[in-house]
């Protein structure tokens, strides 16, 4: 896995008996498939409490976003796969670019928009 790092890189396999070489044949490496990762944010409307929705398996925190910088941590359920995060205080303009951020440890898994109503 840590040796071939690139699609664009030769690579071979080679069957030998000994020091005799029987036959090497060519493998195809082909781009790793990108993840699928659920993450939801249901619409808010500014002044309700909580920005809800449903997160990955994979996700162990879901953070809040407003305008590019971390808000806040959501509370999770992992029996339901939902998460609610408290908003009323943080977004209080339409105007506000508000994203739910879902990671595991320190790696970003995904990213969406909410959809804030006036």
């Amino acid at each position: 896995r840590d040796l071939v790092t690139s699609k664009d890189q030769k690579v071979e396999m080679v069957m030998s008996k000994g020091a005799t070489e029987l036959k090497r044949v060519t493998v195809n490496v082909n781009d790793a498939p990108i993840p699928k990762y659920t993450l939801t944010a249901n619409d808010y409307t500014v002044g309700e409490e909580h920005i809800t929705g449903t997160y990955d398996k994979e996700g162990t925190k879901v953070v809040l976003y407003i305008d590019g910088k971390v808000a806040k941590n959501s509370v999770l359920d992992p029996e339901t796969m939902t998460y609610k995060v408290a908003a009323s205080n943080l977004v209080t303009s339409k105007d506000q670019k508000v994203e739910m951020v879902m990671s595991k440890g320190a790696t970003e898994l995904k990213r969406v928009t909410v959809n804030v109503l006036p």
